[in-house]
């Protein structure tokens, strides 16, 4: 029973070491922009969940003023 693993024991040929490279660069590679990828998620989840309940603070804390209401109707004099 093999298990597809193989030990570089100096013996291979260069192209199955260069093949080994490539396959290992595009790992690497993809791993990059797979953890750019979910940082951004995690980075932009924040703010976002954070909106309503920062509105909702930010009205609360402002003042809101009272004033009388005045008649401006025309009356007539007598």
């Amino acid at each position: 029973m093999t298990s597809g693993w193989t030990w570089h024991t100096g013996a291979e040929s260069t192209d199955s070491l260069q093949e080994s490279s490539k396959t290992m660069k595009k790992l690497g590679i993809a791993g990059i922009i797979t953890s750019g990828l979910i940082a951004a998620v995690v980075g932009l989840a924040g703010p976002a969940a954070a909106d309503y309940s920062h509105h909702d603070w930010v009205y609360d804390i402002q003042s809101h003023p009272t004033v009388p209401h005045v008649d401006t109707s025309v009356h007539q004099s007598r």
